[in-house]
């Protein structure tokens, strides 16, 4: 079967857009005439043509010239049957920045079960795949901690599809402490307890100063167990105290390693 009979505006392509989606498919029919038969059918490409689709097909033909596998599997998403839209576009085109940065870490993000999947929400992905590639880019050890931390690989049925968005955002915020963001489970708090966003907010600071403090903090017992207005007023103390003497920052966290009392509190206040 040719591309002139599964396409129906092959033979009279109206303007250069039309020749323009027809190289493109050409080349991903090069690359795997399996795969460019498969595209050739959806929707999207028999339809007519819009901007959107010359891009996917753009970034499918690129990430297929670095991996043919991968690009198989990312035609295959949910999200690229049917109709597509801009974010879909801009989808693909994260995965291919992706790709060109780490071929492994576009092969892991494929593999993730919530990535190919539509949601209510259709910028879940968008999000994810956006911030994915500056912390690829900027930060690359924090990026791998990211796609190990658990609500990230468990993705939106985890902390549900708003408070995955806004976590994925929250990362922003502490570019230096994003691995300490992996081992909170209470993560999905911060969106609506003020006393978990101002603890967040108070690991986020002495990431900035010590990573390996807000890591050390974050994995204590009395943290991974959710905070209680005490602890949260400890961590600001603590990080406050980093600003301008660490070494006495360090002390004050290893002082609380059981839990911070009434007591401790009432010390460290004063310190």
């Amino acid at each position: 079967m040719e591309l002139a009979e599964i396409v129906p505006w092959w033979r009279d392509r109206p303007d250069f857009r039309y020749s323009e989606l027809g190289a493109r498919l050409v080349n991903l029919w090069v690359l795997d005439p399996e795969l460019g038969r498969s595209v050739a059918m959806r929707e999207w490409i028999s339809d007519g043509v819009v901007y959107e689709d010359q891009n996917i097909l753009g970034n499918l033909v690129v990430i297929a010239q670095r991996d043919l596998k991968l690009a198989q599997e990312i035609a295959e998403f949910s999200w690229l049957q049917g109709q597509v839209s801009e974010r879909d576009s801009r989808k693909t085109g994260h995965l291919e920045r992706i790709s060109s940065y780490s071929l492994e870490a576009a092969r892991s993000l494929t593999q993730l079960e919530w990535m190919g999947r539509r949601f209510e929400k259709d910028s879940i992905q968008l999000t994810a795949l956006r911030k994915y590639f500056s912390y690829l880019r900027d930060y690359p050890e924090l990026a791998h901690s990211l796609f190990y931390s658990t609500w990230f690989y468990l993705g939106p049925d985890y902390l549900g599809e708003h408070h995955f968005s806004v976590a994925v955002n929250k990362l922003s915020t502490y570019p230096e402490g994003a691995g300490f963001l992996g081992s909170i489970p209470w993560l999905t708090d911060v969106i609506k307890n003020d006393i978990s966003r101002e603890a967040l907010d108070a690991l986020g600071s002495i990431a900035r100063v010590d990573p390996l403090l807000s890591d050390y903090l974050a994995t204590s017992g009395w943290v991974i167990d959710g905070v209680s207005y005490r602890e949260s007023l400890v961590l600001i103390l603590i990080s406050e105290k980093a600003e301008t003497d660490l070494e006495t920052a360090r002390a004050m966290a290893q002082s609380v390693e059981s839990g911070p009392t009434e007591a401790d509190l009432d010390r460290l206040e004063k310190q």
